[in-house]
């Protein structure tokens, strides 16, 4: 290994880390307008943008509603739900243990309710 190398390979490296979190950073912001003004056009954002990392940022957001029910100022409806369900499934079939767990928990929130 090249020692005199290594600091153009380490910049390298957090440029493309700093480049991904902030496409992830501009599709969270979308998707929040998106919470706050039309719940359908959130969830349509949600699945058509199929970002795994976006997906597991909302899930917590989609999460509090359900629970909330009717309660909330935009009720998320079984409708909606039903459409979210390919993104559960594909994160109870992932690997990690975060995706499974978000997963489970929003699963149970929709057997609850």
């Amino acid at each position: 290994m090249n020692y005199n190398e290594l600091p153009t390979k380490i910049l390298v490296g957090h440029t493309d880390v700093a480049s991904q979190l902030s496409r992830r950073l501009i599709q969270l912001k979308a998707a929040r307008t998106l919470w706050h003004k039309d719940m359908n056009q959130f969830m349509d954002h949600v699945i058509r943008v199929n970002c795994d990392a976006l997906t597991y940022d909302v899930f917590p957001w989609i999460i509090g509603r359900v629970r909330k029910g009717e309660k909330s100022s935009q009720p998320v409806s079984m409708g909606a739900c039903q459409e979210f369900m390919p993104l559960v499934l594909r994160f109870l079939h992932s690997s990690r243990d975060e995706h499974n767990h978000v997963a489970l928990v929003m699963v149970q929130s929709l057997i609850e309710r």
